[in-house]
């Protein structure tokens, strides 16, 4: 038992330096690189976030802020439900209202998701987008 202890120890650790040995140059810095940056490096599938074409820095962005953790997909789809949630009231109230445009009120509702100071906003671009909402 010792010794699964001392090897996960010893993963956990050289997991850290490895993470800590990517320089801060090689990953996205939203305080400095464009959101157009950004979208050229990273995108998501769903809730999963990946480097977008294979980008080495958005590769190295993931790696170094374990962007791709359990817990932060766990977080994102939690996001989504609230999003599809959204858009199915938005839908029912169509069906009801036999309407096939959506409000301006609804539109906002939807672009709101997207706006830069959202939490996840690249992920609801991708989204709106995949599913042709707006």
């Amino acid at each position: 038992m010792i010794g699964i202890i001392c090897t996960c120890r010893v993963l956990i650790v050289t997991i850290k330096y490895q993470i800590s040995k990517i320089p801060k140059s090689d990953v996205l810095d939203p305080f400095i690189d464009t959101d157009d940056e950004i979208k050229m490096n990273l995108t998501f599938e769903d809730e999963i976030i990946t480097a977008y074409n294979g980008s080495i820095k958005g590769l190295n962005t993931i790696k170094k802020f374990r962007l791709d953790t359990e817990l932060l997909d766990y977080l994102r789809m939690k996001q989504i439900k609230k999003f599809y949630s959204v858009i199915l009231n938005i839908k029912d109230k169509m069906i009801h209202e036999k309407r096939d445009q959506y409000t301006q009120e609804e539109e906002n509702d939807i672009r709101s998701f997207c706006l830069v100071d959202h939490q996840y906003s690249l992920m609801f671009e991708k989204l709106i987008k995949k599913h042709n909402l707006l």
